[in-house]
């Protein structure tokens, strides 16, 4: 069984902007107002690796919040 820090990894290295599959996986439980905690911890790792992939994520998801 994957752990919570793999899947958020895993998560992080495989998500672009449209991966469907990815997307329905991050967006479980998301109620269009405020991001899932899976949602921050897959942005905090992007930024740790990929900072431009992280900035894409953020305005895909986060933008509505400002």
């Amino acid at each position: 069984m994957e752990s919570y820090e793999q899947k958020v990894k895993r998560l992080a290295d495989t998500w672009t902007l449209y991966a469907t599959v990815i997307e329905k996986e991050l967006c479980e439980g998301f109620d269009t107002s405020e991001p899932t905690r899976l949602m921050y911890a897959v942005h905090h790792e992007m930024t740790k690796t990929n900072p431009l992939k992280a900035a894409q994520f953020e305005k895909h998801f986060f933008s509505h919040l400002r």
